[in-house]
């Protein structure tokens, strides 16, 4: 695609309700395509891992979140570099956007690949801060080590999709992540559970299957850039923004991501106290509920690089019509969706743990709440990343915390431990901290500070 095809979209009064939501689509649904591709592959990995049993499948609940939670930050940068290209865009600045990802693999390669090997090595040590049970600290312990070994293609490839999303070529991004997940499949599956006289890794396969993907995602995400966007800066030092400038808006929203992971951390050890089965079912819990707000998130995704290019062009009454826009058709799809799976909670409970049907029945009514919440999540996803991609990660981080931290684990804690309620009243805590934070984002976008950020 040439460099002249990259700009701001129309004047948004200029355009008819059916071409505003075309074009909303049309630079969202890839975006919604790749991450539903990726919660394909976790249903994939889940069930794949459930086939093993409860243990491993709770072993790979503790290994996976210590994992998110250990490349948060790294992760967060991403949304740092999709805010800065967008503005960019909107300005005509495009070696100050294809400077937003130099920088992000300058850091990605000076600090995220020494943490990782770090990680990697005391794996051991990790898992058993984490977990009481040693059955689950033996099997998950080489899966851990073996993701915690790619947190830097993970690091980088976030950094690519902010650059292809704040470009508004998404469809570059969702091109990349379903060759990344074919081959995680097919190599996770053979890792596995083996072919002919090779036996497989069981669990520890799975782990080496999606770093190898990873891996493979990176390189081939490099050969595209190349060949698409603002070709002509990609890996020159002369086209770079100031890690500064990155730090400013990609570092309070890692910030808020690390927290956010931080705080599911602390939901699965609070989990994990209650059972393995428990534990074993969250897993799948957290699977099902990516299913029905990863629209949501596609949709905000794509509204934040409109918003950006927008405030870029110094069209702010157009960069608040693109985040309600979103947010209606949002709402429509994932409460759509949450429907559906509170009505078929037993079918699909059952279908990831086929071989342990107490574990599958305590999360059913469990997923029963998730997909009731689902409707009114879906506003607060959407605004949120809206209000990031207008550079407002400092709000988004403030309240995020305060909901996560002040109601969503307090409550958990206070209904499995102290109530000693079932695991469906953790997931109730779970969907009153979303409901508030819904509210807030919403009353956040009604204001105006947001259109004065500087990025």
């Amino acid at each position: 695609m040439a460099e002249q095809t990259i700009g701001p979209p129309p004047p948004f009064d200029e355009l008819t309700p059916k071409e505003r939501v075309s074009r909303l689509w049309a630079i969202s649904a890839p975006i919604i395509l790749a991450l539903s591709s990726q919660n394909l592959l976790n249903i994939v990995d889940t069930w794949i891992v459930g086939q093993l049993g409860s243990r491993e499948l709770a072993a790979v609940a503790m290994g996976a979140s210590t994992n998110w939670m250990l490349s948060a930050f790294f992760i967060g940068v991403g949304a740092g570099v999709q805010a800065i290209v967008a503005r960019r865009v909107g300005d005509g600045e495009l070696d100050g956007a294809v400077g937003a990802l130099n920088r992000a693999l300058h850091f990605t390669v000076s600090l995220v690949v020494p943490f990782s090997f770090f990680a990697a090595f005391f794996s051991d040590q990790i898992m058993g801060w984490i977990t009481t049970a040693d059955d689950i600290d033996l099997v998950g312990t080489p899966y851990l080590a073996a993701r915690l070994a790619g947190l830097s293609f993970v690091s980088a490839n976030f950094a690519f999709r902010g650059y292809w999303n704040g470009l508004g070529l998404s469809r570059l991004y969702l091109r990349t992540l379903v060759i990344i997940h074919i081959i995680n499949v097919i190599l996770s599956y053979f890792l596995v559970f083996g072919a002919g006289d090779f036996t497989g890794w069981r669990v520890f396969g799975a782990g080496v299957g999606s770093t190898v993907a990873q891996a493979v995602g990176t390189i081939y995400y490099c050969y595209i850039a190349s060949h698409h966007g603002v070709r002509t800066g990609f890996l020159k030092r002369s086209h770079s923004v100031s890690l500064r400038q990155l730090m400013k808006l990609g570092g309070p929203f890692g910030v808020q991501t690390l927290l956010f992971s931080v705080g599911f951390f602390i939901f699965f050890i609070i989990t994990d106290h209650k059972g393995p089965r428990e534990l074993g079912a969250s897993q799948v819990l957290v699977t099902m509920s990516l299913v029905s707000i990863l629209p949501g998130v596609g949709m905000g995704l794509g509204a934040a690089s409109f918003i950006g290019q927008c405030l870029g062009a110094n069209r702010p009454d157009d960069a608040r019509k693109w985040g309600w826009l979103a947010t209606k058709i949002a709402v429509l799809i994932c409460g759509s969706i949450g429907i559906v799976e509170t009505l078929t909670a037993e079918t699909w409970m059952g279908w990831f743990i086929p071989n342990d049907p107490e574990t599958a029945a305590l999360g059913i009514p469990a997923l029963q709440v998730i997909g009731m919440v689902m409707l009114l999540d879906a506003i607060g996803i959407v605004l949120s990343n809206c209000l990031v991609g207008a550079g407002a990660t400092k709000l988004v981080l403030i309240w995020s915390v305060i909901c996560q931290y002040g109601l969503f684990l307090p409550f958990a804690y206070l209904f499995a431990h102290v109530l000693d309620w079932s695991l469906a009243w953790m997931w109730v805590a779970f969907g009153i901290y979303r409901i508030v934070f819904a509210g807030v984002t919403v009353i956040l976008w009604k204001g105006k500070r947001w259109q004065s950020i500087q990025v």
